[in-house]
């Protein structure tokens, strides 16, 4: 795939990316079945597209998932978007951690990188 770059060829995703988007809206549209018959023409993307498509979905709130605590979404949270639930989990898990050391606990530290750039 790369050595076709260099000679003026299209790599494997520009061709996919060029390639007519096909509004196939049917009940019985299977992407999986899509990729094992474009697999001639995508070979590396069709691979990569198998391995991604095997992981199961799952529609269970990450942390719920990870038993990192009490479930996220709830009654009062269930029209949350997924981008500020996202925000949400991280929060959490942030302030959760470990506390920092202070700071002057990495002056020696500090000391003998900057003397030995220096």
């Amino acid at each position: 795939m790369v050595s076709e770059i260099g000679c003026g060829h299209k790599s494997e995703l520009d061709s996919y990316q060029n390639e007519k988007i096909e509004t196939d809206e049917s009940p019985s549209f299977s992407i999986t079945e899509w990729w094992k018959l474009h697999t001639p023409r995508f070979p590396i993307l069709a691979r990569l597209a198998r391995d991604v498509l095997a992981m199961p979905i799952s529609t269970v709130a990450s942390e719920s998932a990870f038993s990192t605590g009490g479930r996220i979404i709830n009654d009062f949270r269930a029209s949350l978007t997924p981008k500020i639930a996202q925000a949400l989990i991280c929060c959490q898990d942030w302030m959760h951690r470990a506390p920092f050391k202070p700071v002057e606990e990495y002056y020696d530290a500090i000391d003998k990188i900057v003397k030995g750039i220096v």
